[in-house]
Order: structure tokens, then C-alpha cells, then sequence
């Protein structure tokens, strides 16, 4: 869940003329809907749903560890890795129809540059016909990787700083609320002419809802146990998920963390926070199966400990279920009061979580979240440990960047293993997080929805231009 977010929520209808042949729309069900249109935003499972069809990074990075671009005819990099040649393929627009220029990709290089997507600082820009020679102060190998993120998509620079901005897209957004998102298309070859996200609300009345359970194509953005279940009869999809669940802990005071670490059982936690569910995966770690470095092994806790010398007050943040709020109070009360740790559990909605975590303050002490990753390698669960744009954490933890330098300069998969098993359990030891488990799941979409890949990434974030 990444970074500076606006906390009115604007309600803007644009109304563009779409001259699509075909009628058909993709529905979505959300929990949340995002208030603004911003790949910046991307770090935040939910809204990068929507940024999903919205934008396109300049690389793309695929699950060989390999690149492609959707971009570029050609990009090639030389003196040690500190010099990328960047040549756009001809005749790639923006959804608004303006052109990606070479003028367009150097904004958006130095836009990125500025809010510290780029690790590396540019030296110099040269321009070259179609092509964008671009020269960093020091070997930049991560280059490619760093800019293969949605929230280093390219944008047209005339928008960068809107409420909506625009990408490369086959859609564009025609009206956002808090209710609904609306997308559509000029392309008259795409299956749907429009998107559709809808808020979902736990007691929906169909009467007087913008939608009808039986018009939804996609219910894979609730938690499994808000899925009705008159729809779990449709096209069902069971893999494992690439993503983990976490309780975060961000108090600076390392034998705090150590009792909260060993004293909150992690099967406890799983079962009050998702009290319909039996089907866990147990997890080691930070990283899920399927990407280098993780764990499988459960973690071992042991609680027994001095109680501590003062008081300790703790912020927990719970989003996803305000009613388990009460069980959660009682349940770390009776942990850790014994060790003068005084919990106090409160709820905020996932927006507001999300600044708070993604704050230069991050005032909180515990909460649960996801850790997913739309690029298949660990550095894309780490970065939230370390870094400046996604950093959710106030604990410093320097064997872990050492470990993640070390895996980024590796030239063998089995050193990546190696460096991403070290960070791993840097975090560990370092007792920043509880691992609950790995979510294994099923997906559920419409009977007729055609062309869709039993790819775990591919199914967490459909990309509905290519249905």
C-alpha cells in the first residue's frame, strides 16, 4: 500500500466523445475507490487496479528477468550501464491524443528524477532524432527495473500535476466519483468500450445500488469473505497469490518490537482477521512462494519476557474490518499489558492508512496489510523497508540495504537467492514484521469473460484491453 495523497475527495465529470463500435462494459466491484488518477499512487493495491489500465511504465519486466517495452523500438545502455540510449517507437499517444515526444520522455525522466524514482541522478540529457540519450553521474544497472514500475509510468508532462493524469492508454477516464470510475475508449477494436469500477457497499440494496451483483464481471478485489455467495458459481480461478499478510511494526524501540514479534501469535491474529477463513498458507517471511529469497519455514515465537520498566503506548491501525476491533482490543491486551505495553486499536479507512504509512512522519505502530508486488522479484516487496517513495517504516535496517545492494549487482540467480534470503531475514531478526500467511485463492469473473490467464500477476490486476 505508496505517496502524498489529498484527502478531499474531488468529484469531477469529464464528458469525452467515444466513438467505440462496441457496448460492452468490464465491471469491477472495489472495496475503495481511489480519489484522484495518479500512477504515484500505484503502491496501493487497490488503486493500482485502475492506474493498471490507465498507464504504461517504459519497460516491462518479465517474470525470465528479462525487458520489454511497449514504448520503444530500441533501447540498448553502454559505459557500464551509466548511458541508456531510449528510441520511442513512431506514433505513441497519450489518451488525450497528444503525442509522446522526445521532449515528452526528458520531462518525464526528470519528473521522476525529482521525486526519487530515479536512484541515480541524471548527468545529461541528448536528443537525437526519435532517440533520448540519457547519462547518469554513476553506473546505473537498476535503470531499467527502476522505470518497469507503474509509478514511474510516463505521463503527458501537461497533466503531471492534475487531478487526472493522463497516460498512454487505449482509455481514458470519462467520469470519477465516489461511487463509480468510469473508462473508456476510442479504439473500436477492444472488447469493452468501457470500465467500470464500482464502490462496494456491505449492505448493498440492489433497488437503489449503480449496480447489480449479476452485471459484475469482476469481484476479486474483495476480500474472499465479501464475495456473495450466489456468484461463487461462476468462472473460478484457484492459484497461489504473490502476495503475503503482515502485521507491520514500526516502533523504533527494538525489545518492544522483539515482545510484540514473539508475543502476538500469528495464528491468533490470521484467525480474528479473517474469522471465516481456515485455509491459511503459512509464510516465513516477507516474500511469497515464487519469488527468490522466500522463506516456507512458519516463524518460531517465544513469549517470555521481563515486564519492561514503563509504560509503552502503541498505535494500531486497523482498515480492512472495523468489526473485529473489539476482539483485536481484548486479544493484545491480554498479550502484552503484562509487559506494559498498552495497545490502543483504532480504525481508519484504507485511504487514510495509506497516508499514514506513505507520511514522512508515519505515526502508527501496528497494522496489517498486503505485500504484493505487479513485478515478479523481491525488490519489489523490500522497497517498502528501505528507499524514500514507497518507505512504510521509521525502522532503519542497514543489513538489509547492504543485502539488497549486493542482490541488484549479483549476475547469477543463485547469488539474487542468496542476497534476497539475507534481507529476508534481516527483516526478521530486525522483528519488524509478523508473517500470517500467504494468500492462496480464488478468483471469480463473469461466465464470459474471455482470454484470462491463470498467471497469478495476470489475475490480481487484469489489464482489460488485452481481454
Amino acid at each position: 500500500m505508496h505517496s502524498k495523497f489529498i484527502a478531499i475527495i474531488f468529484i469531477i465529470s469529464l464528458t469525452l466523445l467515444s466513438c467505440s463500435s462496441s457496448n460492452k462494459s468490464f465491471s469491477i466491484l472495489m472495496q475503495e475507490l481511489p480519489d484522484r488518477i495518479n500512477p504515484y499512487d500505484a503502491g496501493i493495491d487497490y488503486k493500482l487496479y485502475v492506474l493498471k489500465q490507465l498507464f504504461e511504465p517504459l519497460f516491462v519486466y518479465k517474470s525470465d528477468y528479462t525487458y520489454h517495452s511497449n514504448l520503444l523500438s530500441s533501447w540498448s545502455s553502454k559505459d557500464n550501464h551509466q548511458v541508456y540510449d531510449l528510441c520511442l517507437k513512431p506514433d505513441v499517444r497519450f489518451s488525450n491524443n497528444n503525442k509522446l515526444t522526445i521532449v515528452a520522455l526528458k520531462a518525464n525522466l526528470l519528473r521522476l528524477q525529482k521525486k526519487g524514482i530515479l536512484s541515480k541522478n541524471i548527468y545529461s540529457l541528448e536528443t537525437s532524432n526519435s532517440c533520448l540519450s540519457v547519462k547518469f553521474n554513476e553506473p546505473y544497472i537498476r535503470f531499467p527495473f527502476d522505470l518497469s514500475s507503474y509509478m514511474s509510468s510516463v505521463v503527458d508532462p501537461d497533466t503531471a500535476e492534475k487531478n487526472i493524469v493522463v497516460g498512454v492508454s487505449e482509455y481514458y477516464v470519462k467520469k470519477i466519483t465516489p461511487k463509480v470510475i468510469q473508462l473508456s475508449t476510442n479504439n473500436k477494436t477492444l472488447t469493452y468500450s468501457e470500465v467500470l469500477f464500482y464502490k462496494w457497499a456491505e449492505d448493498n440494496n440492489e433497488t437503489n445500488s449503480l449496480y447489480k451483483l449479476d452485471e459484475i464481471d469482476d469481484f476479486n478485489q474483495l476480500p474472499i469473505e465479501f464475495v456473495p455467495e450466489k456468484v461463487k458459481e461462476l468462472n473460478v480461478y484457484e492459484v497461489p497469490a504473490l502476495s503475503t499478510v503482515v502485521m507491520l511494526i514500526n516502533t523504533k524501540d527494538k525489545k518492544v518490537r522483539e515482545i510484540v514479534y514473539n508475543c502476538l501469535d500469528y495464528k491468533e491474529l490470521r484467525r480474528i482477521f479473517t474469522p471465516k477463513r481456515d485455509d491459511f498458507s503459512d509464510v516465513g517471511g516477507l516474500l511469497p512462494s515464487g519469488i527468490i529469497g522466500a522463506i516456507q519455514q512458519p516463524i518460531s515465537q517465544k513469549c517470555n519476557f521481563e515486564k519492561l520498566n514503563k509504560r509503552i503506548n502503541l498505535r494500531y491501525i486497523e482498515a480492512m474490518r472495523p468489526k473485529s476491533i473489539p476482539v483485536l482490543q481484548q486479544y493484545v491486551d491480554e498479550k502484552l499489558l503484562k509487559y506494559n505495553i498498552k495497545v490502543n486499536v483504532e480504525y481508519k479507512d484504507i485511504n487514510a492508512l495509506a497516508e499514514v504509512l506513505l507520511s514522512d512522519k508515519k505515526e502508527y505502530d501496528l497494522t496489517i496489510v498486503g505485500m504484493n508486488s505487479y513485478i515478479p522479484d523481491p525488490y519489489g516487496y523490500y522497497q517498502c523497508f528501505y528507499g524514500d517513495h514507497l518507505l512504510m517504516t521509521n525502522v532503519s535496517n542497514a543489513e538489509l540495504i547492504d543485502s539488497m545492494q549486493k542482490y541488484v549487482a549479483a549476475d547469477t540467480l543463485e547469488r539474487k537467492k542468496e542476497f534476497s534470503m539475507k534481507a529476508n531475514r534481516s527483516l526478521l531478526s530486525n522483528y519488524q514484521f509478523i508473517p500470517l500467511y500467504q494468500e492462496s485463492r480464488r478468483f471469480y469473473f463473469a461466465n464470459d469473460i474471455k482470454n484470462v490467464s491463470s498467471d497469478p500477476l495476470f489475475l490480481n490486476y487484469l489489464k482489460i484491453s488485452e481481454l
